[in-house]
């Protein structure tokens, strides 16, 4: 990327964030967890409305989910930084992971953000 833009920067400056995070927190982070933009769930840039991320696994072209077990049998886990609206964010806090991935078509779950997808639980 090369632009300084917060526009164009947010999914990097999230995917340096999470990264480091279980680190500085001395905490750890998996499949389902929703980190939000800041405790006001401010959305990331002025160009998008999403405002936290949900970690999803990752996965390949044929559905299954990434991993890399090392000789050591420690396994290191692959994650999808999914972007949500505030109303989906809600949804998965009131029904769950699982109900609120049920409501995306699949060809909005592939692993590319596209800062104008529909947002499944916003009020009509």
């Amino acid at each position: 990327i090369n632009s300084n833009k917060e526009e164009d920067y947010w999914p990097i400056r999230y995917l340096k964030t999470l990264a480091r995070l279980p680190l500085q927190s001395n905490s750890w982070l998996g499949t389902g967890h929703t980190i939000s933009s800041n405790e006001n769930n401010s959305h990331f840039a002025s160009n998008t409305k999403f405002c936290s991320i949900l970690l999803l696994n990752a996965t390949n072209l044929k559905d299954e989910e990434l991993e890399l077990r090392l000789k050591s049998r420690k396994e290191i886990n692959f994650y999808q930084l999914f972007p949500l609206y505030l109303e989906e964010m809600q949804y998965k806090f009131d029904f769950g992971t699982n109900k609120l991935l049920e409501l995306f078509s699949e060809k909005d779950l592939f692993p590319i953000i596209n800062i104008k997808r529909k947002n499944y639980c916003k009020k009509k």
